[in-house]
């Protein structure tokens, strides 16, 4: 499995979420660096960043440069995240 590493913006938003929303992102992060199916798609844009869904919350990620560590770039509720 892939190392995950989350921004320190990433982590600030998610220790202020309540701790069963927190899991559930966690858990879907886990879940995309093990390879499992998700719902992900390719910003427009930006190339090489994606984004997961995760309810009413958007995970912001890419791979990094050698393809080893997935990058948690932002966490955020879906309509502030993409600005």
């Amino acid at each position: 499995m892939p190392k995950i590493a989350y921004s320190k913006a990433a982590l600030k938003y998610l220790m202020g979420l309540p701790a069963r929303q927190r899991q559930r992102i966690v858990a879907a992060v886990a879940n995309l660096a093990e390879g499992r199916r998700a719902d992900v798609r390719p910003l427009a844009g930006r190339p090489g960043h994606h984004r997961l869904r995760v309810g009413g919350f958007r995970v912001i990620w890419k791979w990094s440069e050698d393809g080893t560590r997935l990058e948690i770039l932002a966490v955020g509720p879906r309509g502030g995240i993409y600005r």
